[in-house]
Order: structure tokens, then sequence, then C-alpha cells
């Protein structure tokens, strides 16, 4: 890290908190990934996430915001390793989530994502 930090990666998503209430935001961020990293709105991403993890998110207005805690009230969970979806393409991606932090700076939730090939 620049200046010296150290940081830390973790093989868990406990990081993923909240900044207001503390609450845990993994599954709302894992969803949110899941569902949007390979859509048109991906640009969007950095955005919703600042939404989860420092505002009101329960109380926000944005539709994507919305949709999500609404895919999470209806039990939709993504696993935090080798949570499988599949592209319009037939292109099986697999996506395993992380958090990272440092002594010094903000928390970082991850994901690696992995192209397993056409499966059609």
């Amino acid at each position: 890290m620049p200046g010296g930090d150290d940081a830390y990666l973790l093989d868990d998503l406990s990081l993923a908190c909240n900044q207001l209430t503390g609450e845990d935001i993994s599954e709302y961020l894992k969803i949110l990934v899941h569902k949007y990293f390979f859509s048109d709105i991906s640009n969007e991403l950095p955005r919703i996430v600042w939404e989860f993890s420092d505002n009101d998110f329960r109380s926000s207005d944005d539709e994507i915001v919305r949709e999500i805690l609404s895919l999470y009230d209806s039990g939709f969970r993504v696993p935090d390793k080798n949570a499988s979806l599949i592209l319009e393409n037939g292109t099986q991606v697999l996506f395993d989530f992380f958090t990272a932090g440092s002594s010094v700076g903000q928390n970082w939730f991850l994901f690696n994502h992995t192209f397993m090939g056409n499966i059609y």
C-alpha cells in the first residue's frame, strides 16, 4: 500500500459493514455483484456499494438498492465461494468473495471471478 501501511486479506466477509450501524452488509454486496457485475449498469456498482456501506440503505430510494433488499428478503443468497452465474452467451462464471482491511484506511470488499467456459 502507498506509504507503507499494512493491509490484510481475510478469507471471510467480516469486514463488510455499514459505517453508520455496524450491520453486516456482505450478503447484499454479494447479491449486487452476482446480479449486476456483467450488466449494463456495472459502472454504477461503486456508488451502490457506497449506499450500503456509508448510508442508511434501508431508507434508500435507489431502485437497485431496493431490488437487492427485496431479493435478500425473498431468501435469495449468493455463496461466499464458487458462486455460479451463467451469462447470456452460456459462459459459466464463478465468484469468490473476500474482505481486506488496513490499519489506517478503508476496508475493501473484494471478489475474484473465473470464466469456466461455455456450458451449452
